[in-house]
């Protein structure tokens, strides 16, 4: 089942992340019928590293929906399937996408 969904991003300091750690969190509620059915919380956490930035992301699948029964319906094994599937290909884009930017923006910087 494939279902369109929609993220209204928040500040990291709105999902409880402190401001001055030195991580960056991209933090965002997930929605489905444009927002109609909000269901998952989700973050991706960036931490500055020697050579690079390490990456980790959490996704609380169904902590949105109130009623325990829609999430039962909801929340299936092909679900986090799915999800994991969508995070590796999202992933694989960053891979081949974030080298080219880097060295772009390395250039713009001299």
């Amino acid at each position: 089942l494939y279902l369109p969904l929609r993220i209204d991003f928040i500040t990291g300091e709105e999902a409880g992340f402190p401001a001055s750690d030195g991580t960056l969190a991209v933090c965002g509620h997930v929605g489905a019928f444009g927002g109609l059915l909000w269901h998952t919380e989700m973050v991706h956490i960036f931490f500055q590293e020697e050579d690079g930035l390490f990456l980790v992301s959490r996704f609380w699948l169904g902590r949105l929906l109130g009623n325990k029964a829609l999430r039962r319906i909801m929340l299936t094994e092909e679900t986090a399937r799915g999800m994991a599937l969508h995070c590796m290909e999202e992933y694989r884009n960053l891979r081949d996408l974030l080298p080219g930017l880097y060295r772009k923006s390395n250039m713009m910087d001299h």
